[in-house]
């Protein structure tokens, strides 16, 4: 069974279209020290909570991080301006993914009791995020970023301090791309990976009581084929989102708490 979701660091990732957003969005509601972010594949950030809100876009994060090494705000701002340092992000794009990593466990790290909920980039983008730790690790093999990329990849690797959550839903493609996913990860040392099944029809029957002679056939079909695929892939364990039209956060709310408990 997936575990409890209280680290301080929750990716949400899956294809496109799975309901990540909101899946993460809901989490939220469960701990008052959760704060949500969104990460889009162009590395944008933004704070669902206007109360809760950073401006932690890539040119801040990286003017913070430079400042934190150069122990000097007029030197990182300066060094900003530069017409080779703009020119460096837009030939290397996985530089924008690390300087986000790092901004996130460097908030954990000085926040004791947060938590931050990703809204990560879809699949492929998602996979591109992870391998840009071990691309510029491989890079820089020593000095300062060498060092900050093993401290990014130590506390991605924690199951005490990262989960990593894969939303999918009970259609054949998306369960198989959502497992392809979750062992990418696994073959990045990220082994405290989830895989989520959102839209269940056959866990909204199961909820609300609901026998399958009560089905039109159509429906009958399809909580079938579900409970099918659930079988064949080895996930009857795995968590289970119950299908909803409205409520969504509150849906989403219950289900997490009552998994939990």
């Amino acid at each position: 069974m997936p575990g409890v979701i209280n680290q301080p660091l929750v990716f949400v990732t899956g294809k496109g279209g799975v309901g990540k957003t909101c899946f993460a969005e809901s989490l939220t509601h469960l701990n008052p020290n959760a704060v949500f972010f969104s990460l889009s594949h162009q590395g944008q950030v933004s704070a669902i909570d206007p109360g809760s809100s950073v401006d932690w876009d890539l040119e801040s994060c990286t003017t913070d991080y430079i400042t934190q090494k150069f122990k000097s705000e007029t030197i990182a701002k300066w060094i900003m301006k530069t017409p080779l340092f703009s020119a460096i992000f837009r030939m290397i794009p996985s530089l924008s993914y690390l300087t986000f990593l790092g901004k996130f466990v460097h908030y954990l790290e000085h926040h004791p009791g947060a938590q931050l909920i990703i809204d990560a980039p879809a699949s492929g983008h998602a996979i591109t995020m992870i391998e840009s730790i071990d691309l510029f690790s491989y890079i820089f093999q020593e000095g300062l970023l060498f060092k900050d990329t093993n401290r990014i990849k130590s506390f991605l690797t924690d199951p005490l301090k990262t989960k990593f959550i894969v939303l999918t839903l009970p259609t054949d493609m998306a369960i198989q791309e959502g497992l392809d996913l979750k062992n990418e990860f696994a073959s990045k040392g990220l082994e405290n990976t989830d895989i989520i099944v959102n839209q269940s029809l056959h866990k909204y029957c199961d909820r609300n009581k609901i026998q399958d002679k009560e089905l039109p056939h159509f429906l009958l079909e399809r909580v079938r084929v579900e409970r099918e695929l659930l079988t064949t892939y080895n996930l009857n364990e795995a968590r289970l989102i119950s299908y909803q039209t409205e409520n969504l956060h509150q849906s989403i709310i219950e289900e997490v708490i009552d998994a939990n408990n």
